[in-house]
């Protein structure tokens, strides 16, 4: 068969007219479902999927993959009428492609099944275009580009698409799921003397991370913010690999490479240790408070000393009496005890705000930034809108 990509690209080309845009997208629809019946070996529905795509859009490459799917059921049952359906669609296929393609595969198959047609006892096949057997039958036929999807027709048990089955003219419930997909039901409508493709393509369901962090750490993922812990529900992440990074002032930067499958429900608990840093300015800032604090009681004391001067020279001043020299002693002693407490204050005031300083220097300077994510994993998710994707598939 063809490569499917070589089909994407002729078809692509003639859907440059807009008027053709119609016809080149059920084309399409058509040989790709033609292409999951070939692959399963349901070789007849191939052929009809086939011929639709051709009836469509005619292309060469189309002709081609007619005639290896008749070649491949006049393999399976030997039955002449599907050789002599691949004799007619590999000449077809010689005639609309004068030089290059697959010429050479085509001659080659050609000649085998004349060969075959020759121990047969079989008579010249006439040139003319090959069509499907019991084209007048009604059918659905139900595909899906999604992997591993499931469909059933009419509550039917659901089997690997594609899945074939006749039917009445009419419509009928189809339902098609997938594991790690959100299953979907649509109506597919029979039409008389026609097979008619459902293609049905379903959408993946996001992982689910459930973090659990310390309150206020911000969160990102694949280098975008997605919030601040705690959060009330868990983060939907599509599947594949991300980088995830929980920050916060004071804690260990907490870095988490991801593999999420569809549908993954995921726990994480993000351990954020405290930091060295700012531990040792819980110790500064403790050393400055307790020197603060000595201060204010060293401060108290210089002013209980400078009280007891003051009384002792109250009895000079005001009441104008002499001074006992044991009195005249206690003033001095009190006196430079106040001068004494009030130089120790001092340096202690100094010391106290210094430490307190480079304590509180360190505590607003240990600020963690979220880790961004290693080469080599792309962003996948936006939290302000829905989910970005690239897809690359072949028709």
């Amino acid at each position: 068969m063809v490569g499917a990509s070589t089909v994407v690209v002729a078809l692509v080309v003639l859907a440059q007219a807009p008027e053709a845009a119609d016809a080149v997208q059920e084309a399409k629809t058509y040989f790709q479902a033609g292409q999951q019946a070939y692959e399963a070996g349901y070789y007849l529905d191939a052929a009809r999927a086939f011929q639709r795509a051709y009836d469509l859009v005619p292309n060469p490459a189309i002709t081609f993959s007619l005639a290896q799917t008749f070649r491949r059921q006049f393999y399976l049952d030997r039955d002449p009428s599907h050789l002599r359906a691949a004799i007619r669609a590999y000449r077809q296929y010689l005639q609309e492609v004068p030089r290059g393609g697959r010429r050479d595969d085509a001659v080659e198959h050609l000649g085998d099944l004349e060969q075959q047609r020759l121990a047969m006892g079989l008579a010249p096949v006439e040139p003319e275009v090959a069509r499907v057997e019991n084209e007048s039958r009604t059918q659905l036929m139900i595909t899906s580009q999604t992997a591993g999807a499931r469909a059933g027709i009419d509550g039917g048990e659901l089997l690997p698409v594609p899945v074939v089955k006749s039917a009445t003219v009419g419509e009928h419930a189809v339902r098609v799921e997938a594991d790690g997909f959100f299953p979907q039901d649509v109506t597919a409508v029979a039409i008389e003397g026609r097979l008619v493709v459902s293609q049905v393509d379903l959408q993946p369901m996001p992982a689910q991370v459930a973090l659990r962090a310390p309150n206020g750490a911000q969160v990102t993922v694949d280098g975008r913010p997605v919030g601040t812990a705690p959060f009330s529900r868990p983060l939907e992440l599509p599947a594949g690999r991300h980088y995830l990074s929980a920050s916060q002032s004071g804690r260990q930067t907490f870095n988490k490479e991801l593999e999420l499958s569809r549908g993954q429900l995921f726990e994480l608990e993000a351990e954020m240790e405290t930091t060295t840093q700012r531990e040792v300015s819980y110790y500064f800032l403790g050393a400055g408070g307790v020197l603060l604090v000595g201060t204010a009681a060293v401060v108290t004391v210089a002013l209980l000393s400078e009280g007891q001067a003051r009384l002792i020279l109250r009895k000079r001043d005001v009441d104008e009496q002499n001074l006992t020299p044991t009195e005249l002693d206690d003033y001095i002693r009190a006196r430079d005890r106040r001068n004494d407490l009030l130089t120790a204050s001092t340096a202690s005031l100094v010391g106290g705000l210094l430490v307190s300083g480079i304590g509180a220097a360190l505590y607003l300077l240990d600020a963690s930034e979220p880790v961004y994510q290693p080469s080599g994993i792309s962003p996948m998710w936006s939290p302000d809108g829905p989910t970005g994707v690239s897809y690359t598939g072949r028709f």
